[in-house]
């Protein structure tokens, strides 16, 4: 795994891993995001997406969690099934969250967010044994099962930067 490899996030699946049909991976990332998980991923997409992963903000079990956890920032992760190449090509978008009332209202940002985001929130007290963190907030907890899913179906995962979906 080269440089750039490792910048962008992209992996390559364990030799011998045999490879899944596309309509088999495909139906394996949609399982991803569950009825228990904060995010869910749904067939289609901007551009030429075959799918996109994202936070539950819309509904109340989840939108109070990330309401409660003061989240202004998330991510939007789309994909494309690329069966020439045997991977799953990924672009983030960066999402800023705006609430009001308990309600989400998004907006995409005004900066250029695109390629491969990772951030990382957290929030902690400092009580009289020291500092504790009371929560965290990862992009990897939306997209390592993403990954961790196209891999062990045999496909890469192909974080893209620059250039076309």
């Amino acid at each position: 795994m080269g440089f750039l490899d490792k910048l962008t996030g992209t992996r390559r699946p364990a030799p011998g891993t045999p490879r899944s049909t596309p309509e088999e991976v495909l139906a394996a990332l949609i399982a991803v995001g569950g009825p228990d998980d904060p995010y869910r991923v749904f067939e289609g997409g901007r551009g030429d997406a075959d799918l996109t992963a994202e936070w539950r903000l819309d509904e109340p079990r989840w939108s109070t969690v990330f309401e409660q956890r003061d989240v202004h920032r998330l991510v939007q992760i789309t994909m494309r099934i690329d069966s020439e190449a045997g991977e799953v090509r990924s672009l983030d978008r960066a999402v800023t969250v705006t609430w009001s009332a308990g309600v989400a209202q998004l907006s995409f940002t005004k900066e250029f967010k695109r390629g491969q985001i990772n951030e990382m929130s957290f929030r902690g007290e400092l009580s009289p044994a020291g500092y504790e963190r009371t929560w965290s907030f990862s992009t990897e907890e939306l997209k390592e099962p993403l990954r961790r899913t196209a891999l062990d179906h045999g496909w890469g995962w192909k974080g893209v930067t620059f250039g076309r979906l």
